[in-house]
């Protein structure tokens, strides 16, 4: 694990820049012998973060890999449960934007979007065997990493539900601009078989828009704001291993 982290200052903002070269968490549990379950490793992660002077914030970077093995399952081996396809060099690209509260609540008055995501995510592949993972997400919730990702979560609900107001035109809202190329799902009939179903799930993408509407009842009902997410997915192929 090799992080770093920079800093500037110009005209009153504030840009960060942090890096980390590579970690890796190994998951063991405690018995009569210790057993690893699983580990997980990232690459190549780099987030620039920048603090505008009139108050807005940006965000971005990105991740050169994520994977996941499980060595517990296959008795003297591992296997991959997440990675990158063959061909694919860096996992995934990310930025977010939130400007100003000037200009977000001009965006508002609008119905736009006031703050924006964007991501693009390279071809993965997932090997799914349902008892490693839920013996994964088991452990991930248990003791006080589960009490972390309890409290992580709760904090993720808790700041979504605040950006939110009653009245449509103070609403906020991301816009999403999402593409994921060609995931790789193997669903073997057995860990460690060449047996079973492939799923190549093609081109996803996730776009979203704002639209108003009058909702109907008694004297015509009150304008709501609706945020519509459009989910496109091309090419998706399905065959036997």
């Amino acid at each position: 694990c090799s992080p770093s982290a920079a800093g500037a200052t110009a005209a009153g903002g504030l840009r960060v820049l942090a890096q980390l070269q590579a970690l890796s968490v190994s998951l063991n549990v405690q018995g009569g012998a210790a057993q690893q379950l699983g580990v997980f490793a990232m690459r190549e992660l780099v987030t620039e973060v920048s603090f505008l002077p009139e108050g807005g914030m940006s965000v971005s970077g990105q991740l050169g890999n994520l994977t996941v093995q499980d060595t517990s399952t296959v008795a003297g081996g591992e296997y991959e449960m997440l990675g990158l396809r063959e061909g694919a060099h860096s996992l995934l690209t990310f930025e977010y934007d939130s400007p100003a509260e000037e200009a977000r609540a001009a965006a508002r008055a609008a119905l736009r979007c006031d703050t924006s995501l964007r991501l693009r995510m390279s071809s993965v592949r997932v090997s799914y065997w349902h008892p490693a993972v839920m013996r994964i997400v088991g452990y991930l919730q248990e003791g006080v990493l589960g009490a972390l990702m309890s409290a992580t979560a709760s904090t993720v609900v808790q700041v979504a539900r605040s950006v939110l107001a009653d009245g449509a035109e103070d609403a906020s809202a991301i816009a999403l601009d999402i593409e994921v190329g060609s995931p790789l799902v193997l669903l073997p009939f057995e860990p460690d078989s060449s047996d079973g179903l492939r799923g190549d799930l093609g081109s996803i993408a996730v776009h979203n828009s704002l639209e108003r509407r009058t909702a109907a009842g008694p004297g015509g009902g009150g304008a709501e704001l609706l945020d519509c997410i459009v989910v496109a997915i091309e090419r998706m192929q399905l065959s036997a291993l």
